[in-house]
């Protein structure tokens, strides 16, 4: 019998199911302890396991473990996220800072609070989301940074601080009187495994995610339901075929008849036979299980859905190449669109090029200095999920994406057309259209690259040249334009 993970791989709604029931719990516990808000904390898990469903498709998730652990990271992401974007220096961490908190008044304390609440709220960010990753998810030091982006000197440093605070805050809540705390991380951690055996998910996060499940597999019961009326008539059509072949050696003579019939038998028997396994295999086809569409099936609807919403076309001419043809997602990006439509329209990106071109990954242009430093005297907000923006759109073969530095808000005038699918860049660059035309070029540009240095760069004689971008509304775009 498959293991659930193996089944869920598959696509089986029931596995991915049991996955949701198995870690909902330590999920949204984990985002409500280092968000302290209900509505944001089934947010963060609603995100993160809809996030997690196509790495456990695309198999690179081998057991349920390794699932609990990936979708706790994505909510973790989430968190670190929604934190930044109300509060962005609060993670901003230097391996220098102390984490000592001043004296807690005992009349801040209010006596009837849970006890892990008071400990959580007195917290600060840093250190609360280091304990919770730390006591409920099993991450190390190294771990922690890499989600938090913080030096890992700085993650021991906040560890090192996080005993003192402890036995701060439980000397103040003894003061004021209220319920004890624990006085060990370890007893916390007891604490916190009790709590979340107590966690009531919010119906409305649950039926959220248990829909979304549904909608992926959708397309796959219409399917199965096809394929089962096809089983049937299959079975049907057999016996139809015996009985015309009956009616056919009807008015033979008798010895004919003899051998005739027993011809008959014989080949009815089997057309019987065929038709019992047909009808067999619909009624067990009838209770099989829903499989999800394949990786490549849902990335194809994704692109199709992207395409049928988009406002424009960008029609991308590059020398000695030809012409991209790029449509334009408006609706999930619409201040991206509209500073790319701005800028082609204007002339801006005539007789730039592509400066950045890794073959396998992607090429980059759109760049004045042509070295990756420049853009045009304007920059814009980054429409992305990491930034705070309902931008679903996925790094696939043939998506558009806004360049941007460290900074999220600072995309300007450079783009990227990815050659291959790049997920790991979802959430954290706004992809804001698909290629529609032209993905040969795409390849053939990739293909001829050769980068000076491992970063892509490519020197200026032989970066590819930017004719023009010319812009066109949908209503004049030709209706044979497909995705390649």
């Amino acid at each position: 019998m498959p293991t659930i993970m193996q089944s869920a791989t598959k696509g089986r709604r029931s596995a991915l199911t049991a996955l949701y029931h198995q870690n909902k719990k330590t999920v949204y516990f984990l985002c409500h302890a280092i968000l302290r808000d209900p509505a944001d904390a089934a947010d963060g898990t609603a995100w993160a396991f809809k996030s997690a469903w196509p790495s456990v498709l695309e198999g690179k998730l081998e057991s349920e473990e390794s699932f609990s652990n990936y979708v706790i990271k994505k909510a973790a992401s989430y968190c670190k996220t929604r934190i930044a974007k109300y509060k962005p220096k609060s993670l901003k961490v230097s391996a220098a800072k102390s984490f000592a908190i001043a004296a807690i008044a005992p009349s801040s304390i209010d006596k009837n609070r849970d006890k892990l609440d008071t400990v959580l709220d007195l917290l600060p960010e840093p250190q609360r989301f280091v304990l919770v990753l730390h006591a409920i998810a099993g991450c190390s030091a190294d771990e922690i940074a890499h989600i938090l982006s913080i030096n890992a000197a700085a993650i021991k440093l906040i560890q090192e601080a996080e005993m003192p605070n402890l036995a701060r805050i439980y000397e103040a809540v003894q003061k004021a009187g209220g319920n004890a705390l624990p006085a060990t991380k370890e007893l916390l951690k007891i604490a916190f495994d009790a709590a979340i055996g107590c966690v009531q998910v919010p119906p409305a996060m649950e039926a959220s995610i248990l829909d979304n499940i549904q909608t992926l597999t959708a397309p796959a019961e219409k399917r199965i339901k096809k394929r089962n009326m096809l089983i049937a008539a299959v079975g049907v059509a057999v016996c139809v075929i015996g009985i015309v072949l009956t009616m056919m050696f009807k008015g033979s003579s008798p010895e004919h008849d003899a051998d005739s019939s027993a011809e008959l038998e014989a080949t009815a028997g089997e057309f019987n036979e065929e038709a019992s396994d047909a009808n067999a295999d619909a009624m067990d086809a009838s209770d099989e299980e829903p499989i999800l569409p394949t990786v490549s099936e849902m990335h194809a609807q994704a692109i199709e859905a992207s395409i049928a919403r988009s406002s424009y076309y960008a029609d991308i001419t590059i020398a000695n190449y030809g012409t991209i043809t790029v449509a334009l997602d408006a609706e999930s990006a619409p201040e991206t669109v509209t500073n790319l439509v701005e800028l082609a329209q204007s002339g801006f990106y005539d007789g730039l090029t592509f400066h950045r071109i890794i073959d396998g990954f992607m090429m980059q242009g759109g760049d004045p200095n042509g070295d990756g430093t420049g853009g045009s005297e304007n920059t814009i907000v980054g429409e992305f999920q990491d930034n705070g923006y309902a931008n679903t759109l996925a790094h696939l073969r043939g998506a558009i994406s806004m360049a941007r530095s460290n900074d999220y808000d600072s995309a300007s005038s450079q783009f990227f057309i990815v050659q291959e699918d790049s997920d790991f860049l979802d959430g954290q660059y706004a992809c804001f259209g698909y290629v529609t035309e032209g993905m040969e070029i795409v390849d053939a540009i990739c293909e001829a690259a050769e980068p000076i240095d491992e970063i892509g760069t490519i020197a200026t004689e032989a970066q590819p040249i930017i004719t023009s971008i010319e812009i066109r509304e949908k209503a004049q775009a030709s209706s044979s334009t497909e995705i390649e």
